[in-house]
């Protein structure tokens, strides 16, 4: 039963749900494929390779990085490489046309103003976990990152129902989508809690900030747009 939790864990890693997100909002745009690679390079290897690099030196104890300090280093390391990302793709300025009809050109429209609002979530969401390992606290990140991806896409199909790209993939509004939103982040917190890599109060904050964040993250960008682009 250990190897099936481990599994879970391995396979769920938090910057798994940053890649998801940022393939899922890039489909129809003429960046696909690079803005995935550059996710899976940014946000997943070059922080892999810094905690492994770490571990090797000594510095760390384990791949888990148990103490709070060491979490800080890995999540500002991490932060530069979420705030390279962003640039690149704030680069990019317009989606790549696919096709000339004018819906073609509202829905790669959408999609992009959508890939920097989640983007500045990813970059919200490494400022708070940097304060709560400043208070040495450790959340559960793997919580954090798995029900903040279902709750801003759920969230965002419901809430933006008027919006042309929400009508086209609308397979967020969809009941069944909570409840497989549900069932993956138990799975997630159950297999942390099995794993003794984290205790009850630290998945029940990690859940606790992984909805709040989302919806702080939309208010921001209402009242101020993106306040990392602008």
């Amino acid at each position: 039963m250990k190897a099936f939790y481990k599994t879970i864990s391995y396979a769920t890693y938090p910057a798994f749900w940053a890649t998801l997100g940022v393939s899922y909002l890039s489909l129809n745009s003429g960046f696909l494929w690079q803005n995935m690679l550059l996710s899976l390079l940014l946000h997943s290897i070059i922080p892999l390779v810094f905690v492994w690099l770490m571990v090797k030196r000594g510095k760390f104890e384990s791949l888990e990085i148990p103490q709070t300090k060491h979490r800080s280093w890995v999540v500002v390391f991490s932060l530069i490489c979420a705030l390279v990302f962003s640039s690149i793709v704030l680069q990019e300025n317009t989606i790549g046309i696919t096709t000339e009809t004018p819906q073609s050109v509202v829905i790669e429209n959408l999609e992009f103003e959508f890939l920097i609002m989640w983007n500045q979530l990813i970059l919200l969401s490494l400022i708070v976990q940097w304060l709560f390992n400043r208070f040495s606290f450790k959340i559960s990140i793997h919580v954090l990152s798995v029900i903040g991806f279902f709750t801003f896409f759920i969230a965002m199909s419901n809430i933006v129902v008027w919006d042309k790209f929400w009508e086209i993939y609308g397979i967020w509004n969809q009941p069944y989508m909570i409840i497989i939103g549900v069932i993956i982040s138990a799975l997630v917190a159950i297999s942390r809690k099995q794993l003794k890599s984290h205790k009850n109060d630290e998945l029940i904050v990690g859940a606790a900030i992984g909805i709040s964040i989302v919806f702080i993250n939309f208010y921001l960008y209402e009242k101020l747009g993106s306040i990392f682009y602008f």
